[in-house]
């Protein structure tokens, strides 16, 4: 899909590709989700000037998260670091992203603190 999109985009003379990722997708290609998310190379391979924009996980998805977790009435989450950012955030360098040069390159966007997600309530 995304070589549909990026000849598309050529053809039409497009002059900035800006696409949303995520922190990390490069060191875990066992991840499926993260696997597609990599498929966004094809992005750099392409004559269209681009931005890609890797965020950290969002707070907004941290019950989904919980969610997703629970068993037998339990939620076992793992006690790594992470750096959560608002979803807000996020928009708001996607849209300086998106109004600016392109990068031709990426910029990765983390929450301020470093965190362990098991204490997050």
């Amino acid at each position: 899909m995304s070589k549909n999109l990026l000849a598309a985009e050529a053809k039409a003379g497009v002059k900035h590709h800006v696409a949303l990722s995520i922190v990390g997708t490069d060191r875990s290609p066992d991840i499926a989700y993260f696997r597609a998310k990599l498929a966004q190379t094809v992005v750099k391979a392409s004559s269209v000037p681009y931005s890609i924009v890797r965020a950290t996980r969002f707070f907004e998805f941290l019950g989904a998260i919980g969610e997703a977790a629970a068993t037998d009435g339990k939620i076992v989450v793992p006690s790594a670091l992470f750096q959560p950012i608002a979803f807000g955030e996020v928009v708001d360098c996607l849209a300086e992203v998106a109004t600016g040069r392109p990068l031709n390159g990426s910029t990765d966007l983390a929450g301020p603190e470093k965190s362990p997600f098991n204490p997050m309530r």
